[in-house]
């Protein structure tokens, strides 16, 4: 971003007057408050900002600096005009009640009278004819100046200069016309804590001269911003200033395009700069005055700005009076957003049944150089209550599968820890291999009776399911009529039974895999037992794969979508569309290149359904070479 400041004329037509540009890298920085240094006198003081289109704030914070008017120019001040009954006598009128403590005129002063309210006290101050006064502090709002000799209106307007010691008040922070921050009253002023955070490093005058040389030799000479990052970290090493994390950053920023006329490349700018540092050096006068300073946070309030479409953002520090105002803008950390383009201006995602996916962000050919750090969008959906789970796998065992027709019955054991996070069954899904000329099976559900199969429950009516030859896994579906509750410790078994033709059930292990369950084996609707195989002289109970479909216990604990960070794996936060958009942010653990001009995002769909994307944005940053 880029800023520049200056002051503006205060609601008495005050002369404008242009506030320094000079580079503040850290917001610590405190001006003296002797005339002619540190901001000048007004009663309000502007930054302006160019706004990177899209860009993602995550932190914007503004260092407020806050100083009496001190040794104030009369025009600042007030009004200055000639009295209409003695043309050595002229009237400073400050329009409301201030506190006044000298004058400094290019004429010689007889005498001041002070205002009362309803007129000049006669019985003023009186000087031997000096043009540069001091008193103890008087409140008043005029005062009635008479000179030794008839005044000259164009030399007292242009060179006279009013002490006005009293504190700043009723400040004003807001961000295009939008308060974002008030100070009612005066403030309370204080003496600032040292302006470094390093330490301090005193130089001859010579080796200032030297450094500063350097430095604009590396800045100036070397176009490239990297290059002269880099010349100018070894300059300051070479004399033993090691800029902290912030400080480097700062520095970065400064000389990138972000901030690219933010950077006076002159001498009096560096010399500004490493006095930030905690430099000195012989013949600098550092002069520390009491000051009021703060520091607001406005990263709400600019986003604001920057989402509505504005290129540019003005901040604005005013005061009720004319004092000494400043303005410090910190480095803004923020990341840039790129809308995603889509086809047909929607993504839209048909989820035939429960699986495993990528969503696909299309972007730009530059995005090779990106680093994605999270992606935003609005998600509709029309998933309903019910949940398969698991949604992928659990993977099929090398040991073989087992037969299921007419004359082989097998029994599943739904373990109360896998029925934990359903308040009900709805259905079951099992990974089969049809024979030629198909099949139909159908199951139902029994009671377990401490890992034996017991008696049917006469609620539980699946539906047969009538099957076409595959010679390659399906996943098939089977439903009950009505929805069977399930009871929180208790676990039930799946009856299996083949009413024509044959399928295959594939194994699956090992036991803790999610959707693994113990198998049993017996007549249709007679007694089960134990299905164990030896090998190597090694027993093992066979097991089985199936999913279950039901509602679970909140959406929550299995949502709709469970999108996962491309990188790590790492599981995201869950997603569920309700009635309402639902307005989705994923933010990744580690920064994301896509590649092939895409984004990829894995996602898992515990809920089939037709979703769709709109409004996606990228936020990422460029990758430094």
């Amino acid at each position: 971003m880029v800023a520049t400041m200056k002051a503006e004329e205060n609601s008495r037509d005050m002369v404008q007057e242009t506030v320094s540009s000079s580079i503040k890298v850290t917001s610590e920085s405190v001006s003296g408050g002797k005339t002619g240094e540190g901001p000048p006198c007004a009663a309000q003081v502007e930054i302006f900002l160019e706004i990177p289109a899209q860009a993602v704030l995550s932190q914007a914070a503004v260092r407020i600096l806050a100083l009496p008017a001190g040794e104030c120019p009369l025009n600042e001040a007030g009004e200055l005009r000639l009295s209409p009954e003695d043309k050595k006598k002229v009237i400073i009128d400050l329009k409301r009640m201030r506190s006044v403590a000298g004058l400094n005129l290019p004429q010689s002063i007889e005498t001041i009278d002070i205002w009362t309210g309803a007129g000049f006290n006669s019985s003023g101050l009186t000087f031997s004819n000096k043009k540069k006064v001091f008193f103890s502090e008087i409140a008043t709002e005029r005062l009635l100046v008479t000179l030794t000799a008839n005044a000259i209106m164009e030399d007292l307007t242009a060179t006279g200069t009013v002490l006005l010691p009293d504190a700043p008040a009723d400040l004003v922070l807001s961000v295009n016309d939008k308060t974002a921050w008030t100070h009612i009253g005066a403030v309370k002023l204080a003496v600032p804590e040292s302006p470094s955070s390093h330490g301090t490093l005193t130089l001859d005058a010579k080796a200032k001269e030297s450094l500063v040389a350097a430095l604009l030799e590396a800045l100036n000479d070397i176009p490239d911003n990297r290059h002269s990052e880099k010349e100018c970290f070894k300059i300051l090493e070479a004399y033993g200033i090691i800029l902290s994390a912030a400080d480097t950053t700062a520095f970065k920023a400064l000389l990138s395009n972000k901030g690219k006329a933010r950077f006076a490349r002159t001498e009096q700018a560096l010399e500004e700069w490493l006095a930030t540092l905690g430099v000195t050096w012989e013949g600098r006068e550092v002069s520390v005055s009491p000051c009021f300073s703060e520091t607001v946070d406005i990263t709400r309030l600019l986003q604001n700005e920057i989402n509505a479409g504005a290129a540019s953002v003005k901040i604005v520090l005013r005061a009720a009076l004319a004092c000494r105002l400043e303005l410090t803008l910190p480095t803004l950390d923020y990341l840039l957003s790129h809308s995603v383009v889509f086809p047909a201006q929607a993504l839209a995602l048909e989820i035939p049944e429960e699986c495993r996916t990528t969503l696909s962000l299309p972007l730009p050919v530059a995005c090779s150089s990106w680093l994605a750090r999270k992606i935003l969008f609005t998600l509709d959906g029309n998933a309903g209550p019910s949940r398969i789970f698991p949604a992928t796998g659990p993977e099929a065992s090398c040991l073989g599968e087992l037969v299921l027709d007419g004359e082989h019955a097998l029994a599943a054991l739904l373990t109360a820890d896998f029925l934990a996070g359903l308040t009900t069954i709805e259905g079951v899904r099992l990974p089969l291999l049809i024979e030629e000329g198909g099949a139909e099976i159908t199951a139902s559900l029994r009671l377990d009776e401490d890992g034996k199969v017991g008696a049917p429950l006469a609620a539980a009516v699946f539906r047969s399911q009538t099957l076409d030859q595959a010679s390659t896994e399906q996943w098939v579906l089977l439903e009950l009529d009505k929805p069977v509750d399930v009871q929180s410790g208790k676990g039930f078994w799946l009856e299996l039974n083949g009413i024509r033709g044959k399928c295959w059930w594939q194994l699956g292990g090992p036991e803790a895999a999610e959707g693994v369950v113990p198998l049993q084996r017996g007549l249709p609707g007679g007694t089960f037992s134990n299905f164990a195989l030896t090998l190597n002289g090694q027993t093992r109970n066979l097991q089985g794969r199936l999913r279950l479909k039901g509602r679970p216990v909140t959406d929550g604990t299995l949502p709709a979508i469970r999108p996962f960070d491309p990188q790590s794996e790492k599981e995201l936060p869950g997603l569920t569309p309700g009635t309402a958009p639902l307005h989705v942010e994923l933010a990744f653990e580690n920064a994301v290149q896509p590649k092939g001009g895409q984004l990829d995002v894995p996602l898992v769909f515990y809920a089939p359904g037709t979703y769709t994307i709109t409004e996606a944005r990228v936020i990422y940053e460029v990758k430094e070479d």
